[in-house]
């Protein structure tokens, strides 16, 4: 697909606030607020996670943590 093309099959995102943990596909919109790092707790010059405030359509918002990532 070229970029800017309209695909003939419109896409449905889920609404932040119906994602459910271990829901299957969840396709979403959303705007990154924050994003930040989390240093690791024995040695904190390393980054041992990524967590972040998301924001959708709705304005519904998500803090999502690395945790969580790793289950989508």
């Amino acid at each position: 697909m070229i970029c800017g093309e309209k695909s003939s099959v419109d896409i449905v995102y889920d609404d932040v606030a119906d994602i459910a943990h271990g829901k299957g596909d969840v396709h979403i919109k959303v705007k990154v607020i924050r994003l930040w790092k989390v240093s690791a707790f024995l040695n904190p010059s390393e980054f041992n996670s990524i967590e972040m405030v998301l924001m959708d359509g709705k304005r519904a918002t998500l803090l999502l943590g690395s945790n969580h990532i790793s289950s989508w």
